[in-house]
């Protein structure tokens, strides 16, 4: 592949995720990598460097993995794609555990959302007037969700993350 044609198809790629009008592309694209099983780290490593950001940001839905310079590792962008690497451009640590919003279905890394002070406290929805709860408000709604733990692989519909 030579470095215009794999910058055309960044190009192409980019614009088919950040047009509104073609987010049903988008996600017939992420439903088609999710039901692949012959994705592996070995795999993945093989591929040729803008494949792979291409699959990153196909998979993640994050349009900044096609950046023309880029200093993440293709062992990172690898382990993104494979949800075992935050995908948070300024974290990029090993993902121990996630959390999720019981409203939207979006997923977040527990590291990222302490840091960020997405898990704090809030106003319980059950318990009696003025008690708080430790919550998790979601990056995407900013729901406060009631922590009731993490879990270390998420288990959704990758549609629901965008």
């Amino acid at each position: 592949m030579t470095g215009q044609s794999a910058a055309c198809m960044k190009e192409t790629i980019r614009e088919i995720m950040l047009n509104m009008d073609k987010r049903m592309q988008l996600v017939a694209f992420q439903k088609a990598l999710q039901s692949r099983s012959d994705i592996t780290m070995e795999t993945l490593l093989k591929a040729h460097r803008a494949q792979l950001e291409i699959l990153v940001a196909l998979k993640t839905g994050l349009p900044d993995f096609l950046q023309q310079e880029s200093d993440v590792s293709s062992s990172d962008l690898a382990e993104i794609f494979l949800n075992s690497r935050c995908r948070n451009p300024s974290c990029r640590s090993p993902v121990p555990v996630w959390i999720g919003c019981d409203v939207c279905l979006h997923w977040c890394h527990a590291d990222c959302a302490l840091r960020e002070s997405y898990i704090r406290n809030g106003r319980s929805a059950t318990g009696s007037q003025g008690t708080t709860e430790m919550q998790f408000h979601c990056v995407a709604c900013d729901h406060p969700s009631e922590m009731f733990g993490f879990v270390k692989e998420q288990g959704h519909e990758r549609e629901t993350t965008l």
